[in-house]
C-alpha cells in the first residue's frame, strides 16, 4: 500500500511538471516531427485536461493493484541483494526512469491533443470544400 501512495504522489508530481512552457516545447517538437504549424492557444485548457487525466490514472484499479504488487515483490527481491551503495545507485536509476516515463506521458498526451487538432482542422477544411 505504501508503494501505491508513492505512485499517487509521483503522479501528483507529474501534474506539476506539465506547464505552459513544457506544452510549448512539446508542441514545437510535434511541429518539427510532423511538419505542422500548431499553435498553443489553449495551454490552460490542456493543463486542466491533463490534471483530470492524471487524477483518473491515480484511481486504483485491479490491474494497477496487481502490477504494483508485482513490482513491489520484485523490488524487494532486488533490494535485498544490494549493498548500501548499490541501493543508492538503484534509487537514482529509479528516479531517472520515472522522469523518463513522466516525459513520455507528457509528450504522448500533448501529441494526442495535437493530432486531434490536426484531424479537426482537416475535417473542417474538407467540410468547407464540400460546401462550395
Amino acid at each position: 500500500m505504501v508503494e501505491l501512495l508513492e505512485t499517487i504522489k509521483y503522479k501528483e508530481y507529474q501534474m506539476e511538471q506539465l506547464n505552459e512552457s513544457r506544452i510549448n516545447e512539446i508542441m514545437e517538437n510535434f511541429n518539427k516531427d510532423f511538419e505542422t504549424k500548431i499553435k498553443n492557444n489553449s495551454a490552460k485548457f490542456l493543463i486542466n485536461l491533463y490534471n483530470n487525466f492524471i487524477t483518473l490514472l491515480g484511481t486504483e484499479s485491479t490491474i494497477d493493484r496487481e502490477s504494483l504488487e508485482r513490482l513491489d515483490k520484485i523490488e524487494k527481491e532486488v533490494d535485498s541483494t544490494f549493498s548500501e551503495k548499490q541501493k543508492v545507485l538503484f534509487a537514482k536509476w529509479t528516479n531517472a526512469h520515472e522522469q523518463l516515463i513522466s516525459d513520455i506521458s507528457d509528450q504522448a498526451f500533448v501529441y494526442g491533443y495535437c493530432t486531434c487538432k490536426i484531424l479537426d482542422d482537416e475535417s473542417f477544411l474538407r467540410g468547407s470544400a464540400n460546401n462550395e
